[in-house]
């Protein structure tokens, strides 16, 4: 289930390079959203179809028990994967609802502290959490963490285009030119 974290680091350079908004941006998303939604299925189906066989595979015989809770586990993972895509498109956009992925966090974890009597509860928890997360998290438009910073009474650059280079160093001097 580590492959669509490794698909959010190749797409996300390409949401940044479009701010997050333009055409190129929404088509690199549904093109990544739509592969991650295949691969999770795709192992989410093959994992619950054979949950023993794949516990017994990767962790052997005394982890048997564990299977119980693997297919559940594999679609919370899936949805998970879409979270992370679309927390790190709203990074490109620079928008604070990338945060919403943390009251995932923190419903998770008040959840498993009430509900940690099996591996089983667990794994519905965590299914539960993410079912709970993903609408919140496609939000259009966030509130950008770029025009929060407000100097007098004007926002220093818009969002959905990147700052404007300075010519200046932070200290006022000249930047360092190349040689």
């Amino acid at each position: 289930m580590l492959l669509p974290g490794a698909l959010v680091m190749v797409v996300f350079p390409r949401l940044v390079a479009d701010g997050g908004v333009g055409p190129k941006s929404r088509k690199t998303l549904a093109e990544a959203f739509g592969l991650m939604t295949v691969i999770g299925l795709g192992a989410t189906a093959v994992l619950a179809g054979v949950p023993k066989l794949v516990v017994r595979l990767l962790f052997g015989a005394a982890y048997a028990h564990a299977a119980e809770a693997v297919g559940v586990l594999a679609l919370a993972s899936a949805l998970f994967g879409l979270i992370t895509l679309l927390t790190y498109l709203h990074i490109a956009r620079r928008s604070l609802v990338a945060l919403m992925s943390w009251i995932g966090v923190i419903l998770a974890t008040v959840l498993i502290s009430i509900f940690h009597g099996d591996i089983k509860a667990i794994a519905l928890t965590m299914l539960v959490v993410s079912v709970a997360v993903l609408p919140l998290c496609p939000r259009a438009r966030g509130k950008s963490a770029v025009s929060c910073q407000v100097r007098g009474g004007r926002a220093k650059h818009r969002a959905d285009r990147p700052p404007r280079p300075r010519s200046r160093s932070h200290t006022g001097g000249p930047l360092l030119q190349p040689r």
